[in-house]
């Protein structure tokens, strides 16, 4: 009775396979951990990268610790300003609307969404300080602060 014996030995798919796999891996490691050191090495664009996504997460009252809370107006001019501040790299503190619209302009947005924000930072300062004034934001002034910060992010 003659059969034919197999013995792949170093053609074999285990053997291949226990030499590609951890091969792989390292492969993908060291991929990993190269988009975290460029990631790493550069701060202020990675704060410009997710500007939009803190905004967003800010409009609609993540707190930070998965709870949601109502919006209030200082909330929407604190999410707004920190846009500004993450988008261009510039600090809000102590700027005037004058200052903002000039960056905005010296970035390369349109009138009508450096007037769209404006107009959110004026409608904040108003539902914050003036007398009687309601406390929470409505949900369109929300929305259309969220339209607004998608055009300024749109623009790059």
């Amino acid at each position: 009775d003659l059969r034919r014996v197999s013995n792949t030995g170093l053609f074999g798919v285990a053997f291949w396979a226990g030499h590609l796999v951890p091969l792989l891996g390292l492969i993908g490691f060291f991929t990993w951990r190269r988009g975290v050191l460029r990631e790493a090495s550069d701060p202020i664009g990675r704060k410009r990268r997710l500007a939009r996504q803190a905004a967003m997460a800010r409009l609609h009252g993540d707190n930070g610790e998965g709870a949601t809370q109502q919006l209030t107006y200082s909330d929407l001019s604190d999410a707004l300003m920190q846009f500004y501040t993450d988008r261009y790299n510039v600090s809000a503190q102590g700027q005037t609307r004058a200052e903002v619209r000039a960056t905005l302009t010296g970035n390369g947005l349109s009138d009508d969404t450096i007037r769209g924000y404006i107009e959110l930072l004026d409608i904040c300062d108003r539902g914050r300080y003036a007398p009687g004034a309601m406390d929470r934001v409505p949900a369109e002034t929300v929305a259309r602060a969220e339209a607004i910060i998608a055009a300024m992010e749109a623009r790059r």
